[in-house]
């Protein structure tokens, strides 16, 4: 991995990366055993600026595989953000093309994406996935110093190339967050999600059109 960042341009950050995979499969074959090499090459480029109160977020995620009969995956992003007070908001809109690899990170298996349009519940098998366009909406609200409310709503827009239950559907995550850190070196995190996410991902609901209800909460506390 290599990677590039500018910020010699005043608020504003200039963010390049480029990383390479080399992965060496086993394939056998009924005559003979052989292995077939397959190297991929990952771009992440994202420039941030704020002017006065308002700031302004692009990105691009372009991936390259050598695998054969592979598409190339193309995802673009924008965001507008601004803050006042104690609340914060922001609006976004990502859109991954047709192709054949989910617009995500390389680590943890893909299942996070760099994507504006993620949230908790739809990472880089909904708001990442091949053939989608998607938008998110969020609010942030910091009443005291300790305590973070946050709302969120994503809507992806799954064309007939997503995989699986996706094709020609549409996903919605809502996220209702809370983060307190009012107690020394204690941290204590409330959520509700809504998700409906027709039978893809890890929040996928019940059934294929049903959605699915979550409650989460912890508390953590390190110790020295």
């Amino acid at each position: 991995m290599l990677g590039l960042i500018n910020k010699s341009i005043p608020n504003t950050v200039l963010s390049a990366y480029y990383y390479y995979v080399d992965q060496e499969d086993d394939v056998t074959d009924t005559a003979d055993n052989w292995k077939q090499a397959n190297d991929s090459r990952w771009y992440y480029f994202e420039a941030k600026t704020k002017l006065a109160a308002l700031g302004l977020a692009t990105q691009y995620l372009y991936i390259d595989p050598s695998t054969h009969n592979t598409d190339e995956t193309n995802a673009f992003g924008f965001k507008i953000f601004s803050g006042f007070g104690m609340v914060d908001l922001s609006a976004a809109f990502c859109s991954v093309d047709a192709s054949d690899i989910n617009a995500t990170k390389i680590s943890d298996h893909q299942i996070k994406t760099p994507l504006y349009t993620a949230t908790i519940t739809g990472d880089g098998d909904i708001a990442g996935a091949v053939d989608t366009d998607s938008y998110k909406l969020s609010v942030g609200v910091k009443p005291i110093d300790s305590l973070k409310l946050i709302a969120s709503y994503g809507y992806y827009d799954h064309g007939r190339d997503a995989p699986g239950t996706l094709a020609d559907e549409v996903s919605r995550s809502a996220e209702f967050v809370a983060k307190y850190t009012g107690i020394e070196n204690v941290t204590i995190f409330a959520a509700y999600f809504h998700t409906d996410h027709n039978g893809q991902g890890a929040y996928k609901g019940y059934r294929v059109h049903e959605g699915l209800d979550t409650v989460r909460l912890w508390a953590s506390m390190p110790f020295r």
